[in-house]
């Protein structure tokens, strides 16, 4: 190449940072970035059409749709997650008391970690001093909580 103006048109592909102030530009040029900008204007009004809004609010659509998204996964979530109180009544139901300490295991299949983790919480709220597992089945796997209160530990010691 004699000169730039050899080039052409030309496409920044990519750039990065060589040393403090100092930039590298990767670029194309000729046919292949006369390509790259007709596949991305073919994209872009395959965008437009799909969100059914022009091509300057493409950008505006899509971060709306993916705010309402959000929203709507919070709201599913809300939905599905369990009454906490009736899953307290059933680990009542279940408790044991041995010498003061009130001791259960509980099943509760489809329980996700944090419902599992608020609920054994609860638990120890109202009925410490406790000692709670709760198992949880999802999917393929089990998931086991467990709660033990604070006096019961300072007060255990190992066996020999």
């Amino acid at each position: 190449m004699h000169n730039s103006g050899n080039i052409g048109a030309f496409r920044i592909t990519a750039e990065t940072a060589v040393a403090a102030g100092t930039r590298r530009l990767e670029a194309v040029t000729g046919m292949v970035a006369q390509q790259q900008s007709r596949d991305e204007r073919r994209l872009l009004a395959e965008l437009s059409a799909a969100l059914k809004v022009p091509a300057a609010k493409v950008s505006e659509r899509v971060q709306a749709l993916s705010d309402e998204l959000k929203q709507l996964r919070k709201e599913l979530d809300k939905a599905l997650a369990p009454d906490l109180e009736v899953e307290l009544g059933k680990l009542q139901a279940a408790l044991a008391s041995h010498d003061g300490t009130n001791t259960v295991v509980l099943q509760r299949p489809g329980l996700q970690m944090q419902h599992a983790q608020e609920l054994l919480q609860r638990a120890l709220q109202h009925h410490a001093p406790l000692a709670a597992v709760l198992l949880s089945r999802m999917a393929d796997e089990v998931l086991v909580v467990a709660v033990v209160s604070p006096a019961l530990t300072s007060s255990s010691r190992p066996r020999s």
